[in-house]
C-alpha cells in the first residue's frame, strides 16, 4: 500500500536529508512520499542513495520495483 502524499512531511525530510545526506531513513520515507506525489524522478534520486549506502535495503528494492513498472 502507498503512502498519501504528504507535501509538508516530504519539505520536513529534504531538510533532514540536505543536513545529512547519509540518513537511510529519511531517504527511503522521501521515496516513498516522492512516489506518492508520482514524483518518479526524485524517488529514483533518493532511492539510490539508499540503496548506495545499503545495497541489502528491502525497502529500496521494492521502490525500485515500483518505479518500474
Amino acid at each position: 500500500m502507498m503512502p498519501k502524499a504528504n507535501p509538508a512531511r516530504l519539505a520536513e525530510l529534504a531538510a533532514v536529508i540536505k543536513r545529512d545526506s547519509a540518513n537511510l531513513k529519511a531517504l527511503l520515507e522521501a521515496g516513498h512520499l516522492y512516489l506518492a506525489e508520482q514524483k518518479l524522478e526524485e524517488a529514483a534520486q533518493v532511492t539510490i542513495k539508499a540503496l548506495s549506502l545499503d545495497p541489502e535495503s528491502a525497502e529500496g528494492h521494492a521502490h525500485v520495483a515500483v518505479l518500474l513498472m
